[in-house]
């Protein structure tokens, strides 16, 4: 559930699979006669008259492509083609892995990893598309990406546009439906503000009798970067713990403590809710099918029995990042527009997609409710609170006593959660 496809490279322009992320700049691949412990590995530097050795020193991926603990890697060069044939940098600076270390985060059926961030190596744009331009190839260093399907599973419905970005990939091939979000020069991410707040389903109430629309307060409003190259929705911790038990307490589901996951019923997808997320004071959509993942859609030839009714909600709670992570659960839908003509400049835009079924993002009014005066309804307290009976002013007052003392957390074990087998 990450965007990858085919790039080509070399003289024999050999065809490699990379994933193509919009949060490191640069590349790293794997290469089948230089590296240990790569897989499978496509690309032969013996097999290119254009490849071309830097240095014999051994570069530590991970300082370049710090989300990615892929190894060591030597700096080369070589002609790389993301449009064949037309489309191509030539002597290209990039890392050829020599070492693959078991924790790598590569998956096994990609040989690497193509960045469109505009940070690294002391600039401020994406590298591979600059060399493009220089070329005259491509008339603007714009990169557009369509995430329109579970694209780990070979969908054809996703896709990215080089140079100009296209009208026939809108919904409606309008312009209009655009909305543009200015980038800061100094910025390395393609990121926007500040996540201020959600609305669960369209209702005043959650399917679950819970509140459904809420700010997070200054204290708990961070900024969001967006990953091509990221599956799920990372949300800082707490904030995520707090949204996937909002939908799922009272169902069938099981919170992973070390994966941030939660771990739900795919017969019970009918109780859960689409999502919006108010971003820089415009709201998004976040679609049931988008977020509610099925593992054995995910295994494709490798699913079993045992995991026909066990379904993950991609919003991971994740320890170890106080911002969001917007990756292809969020992303799928839209037409993502990555605009670095003038570096000075340089624009985020986001339209629904050709096939899309979602809205044009808009200018909207953030709920009047504040998390921390609902957090309660998620102790044992609020399960025992209909959100419409005479008590439940009382339940409120003894409730945000008890996530004062204990916060959320502590309620599960007071409740019966069941682990799906």
């Amino acid at each position: 559930m990450i965007m990858h496809g085919p790039i080509r490279v070399g003289s024999a322009a050999q065809e490699i699979d990379v994933i193509w992320d919009t949060t490191v700049n640069g590349m790293v691949l794997e290469s089948a006669d230089l590296c240990s412990g790569c897989v499978n590995a496509t690309y032969n530097t013996s097999a290119s008259s254009t490849y071309a050795k830097l240095s014999d020193y051994a570069h530590r991926v991970e300082d370049d492509f710090p989300l990615f603990d892929a190894g060591d890697a030597l700096n080369v060069t070589d002609t790389v083609y993301l449009g064949w044939p037309k489309i191509t940098a030539a002597e290209f600076p990039f890392y050829a892995l020599t070492k693959l270390r078991e924790s790598s985060s590569l998956m096994d059926d990609v040989d690497g990893i193509l960045g469109f961030s505009r940070g690294g190596r002391g600039n401020h744009n994406p590298l591979i598309m600059e060399q493009i331009k220089s070329t005259n190839h491509i008339s603007t260093e714009t990169i557009s990406f369509l995430m329109d399907s579970p694209t780990i599973w070979g969908g054809n419905s996703s896709w990215a546009d080089i140079g100009a970005y296209k009208n026939d990939s809108i919904l409606g091939g309008k312009d209009s439906n655009i909305v543009w979000f200015n980038q800061m020069e100094s910025d390395q991410l393609w990121s926007l503000g500040s996540v201020q707040a959600i609305q669960h389903g369209l209702d005043t109430n959650t399917k679950q009798g819970r509140t459904a629309g809420y700010q997070f307060g200054p204290e708990l409003t961070k900024p969001a970067v967006f990953s091509t190259g990221t599956a799920l929705i990372h949300a800082p911790y707490n904030i995520g713990y707090e949204i996937t038990n909002r939908q799922a307490r009272g169902l069938k589901f099981f919170n992973d403590e070390d994966t941030g996951l939660t771990i739900v019923s795919c017969a019970q997808k009918q109780e859960y809710e689409n999502l919006y997320i108010w971003i820089d004071g415009f709201k998004f959509e976040i679609l049931l099918n988008d977020y509610f993942l099925s593992i054995n859609d995910m295994l494709g030839d490798d699913a079993e029995n045992q995991f026909n009714d066990v379904c993950i909600l991609g919003i991971v709670d994740d320890k170890d990042i106080d911002f969001w992570m917007f990756g292809e659960a969020f992303m799928r839908g839209y037409y993502t527009i990555h605009e670095n003509e003038d570096h000075t400049k340089p624009r985020l835009g986001f339209a629904p997609g050709v096939n899309s079924n979602k809205n044009v993002v808009y200018q909207a009014l953030l709920p009047s409710q504040y998390i921390n005066n609902v957090l309660w309804e998620l102790t044992w307290i609020g399960d025992m609170v209909d959100p419409w009976s005479s008590g439940y002013g009382i339940a409120k007052f003894f409730g945000d006593i008890w996530v004062w003392l204990f916060g959320i957390r502590q309620s599960d074990n007071y409740e019966v959660t069941i682990t799906i087998t």
